[in-house]
């Protein structure tokens, strides 16, 4: 479910980018989920996520999707 918060939000700022990393860890499953969003002030349109996941078990021999949705809450202002 990558559904556990691991620990805050971490906010990062560089000469030019910005990123919010947020990581979701359960240890009980072993299921971990980074999830990082970028954005630079030259290029103010574009907003990056990059979404890194551990492996995903196949032991039991079932298809699986992995799918990330965003919800917005009052538009994203950076």
């Amino acid at each position: 479910m990558y559904g556990k918060l691991k620990e805050d939000v971490v906010y990062e700022k560089g000469e030019n980018i910005e990123q919010w990393t947020v990581v979701f860890d359960d240890e009980k499953t072993n299921e971990k989920a980074i999830i990082k969003v970028r954005f630079s002030q030259y290029v103010p349109e574009l907003i990056e996520f990059v979404v890194e996941l551990n492996s995903i078990p196949i032991d039991d021999v079932k298809g699986k999707d992995v799918t990330v949705n965003w919800k917005m809450f009052n538009g994203f202002d950076a």
